[in-house]
């Protein structure tokens, strides 16, 4: 389930998974994999210290609600509108509670998800860029504090809520946490 998280740009916003079958991750109108993200990830935190640097992460862009559609809905099985409601229409939410968990086995419907979205929203690449310096993100025209970023690189480490399957993150989660503990002494992250 996508969470509220501080921007300096767009204020309060929703980020996160919304559907346990898939790694894709949305950012207020925006969509890309957790997959994509955490590579992009990597890479910023390759870089060194008080270097500005960009990265391009493919995603799309649904710019109307009724485009992204009724999470809720999708949920309870009653409202399939927008991208996410076809979403639930092929991936609907578990009937028993236990089994609300993120899969680790998400990136394997990327495929089902590229399709569906694509009738919904337009391809684009985010430009993630950094300044330690001066501590702050931006993905597109997002801004974040390096605080309000790491709340959501944590989103992803934990699975979101409801959290991994078995507690267990994907092996492209555990390479960003990697990379995240190796920089810890020079990033904010």
């Amino acid at each position: 389930m996508p969470l509220a998280f501080e921007s300096q740009s767009h204020g309060t916003i929703a980020f996160g998974f919304f559907n346990i079958e898939s790694d894709m991750l949305l950012l207020d109108q925006n969509f890309f994999f957790a997959t994509d993200f955490c590579e992009v990830i990597c890479d910023m935190l390759a870089v060194q210290d008080g270097v500005v640097s960009e990265f391009p992460l493919s995603a799309w862009l649904i710019e109307d609600s009724a485009g992204i559609g009724d999470l809720h809905g999708g949920i309870s099985g009653t409202h399939y509108s927008g991208f996410i409601g076809e979403t639930y229409k092929k991936y609907p939410f578990p009937e028993e509670a236990f089994k609300f968990k993120q899969q680790t086995r998400g990136f394997k419907t990327r495929d089902d998800f590229v399709k569906i979205i694509l009738a919904f929203g337009t391809p684009i690449e985010l430009i993630l860029h950094q300044n330690h310096e001066m501590e702050w993100v931006t993905v597109g025209s997002y801004v974040f504090s390096q605080a309000s970023f790491s709340q959501l690189l944590n989103y992803v480490i934990r699975g979101g809520y409801p959290g991994w399957l078995d507690d267990t993150a994907p092996d492209y989660v555990l390479k960003m946490q990697e990379a995240i503990a190796l920089n810890r002494s020079s990033t904010h992250y």
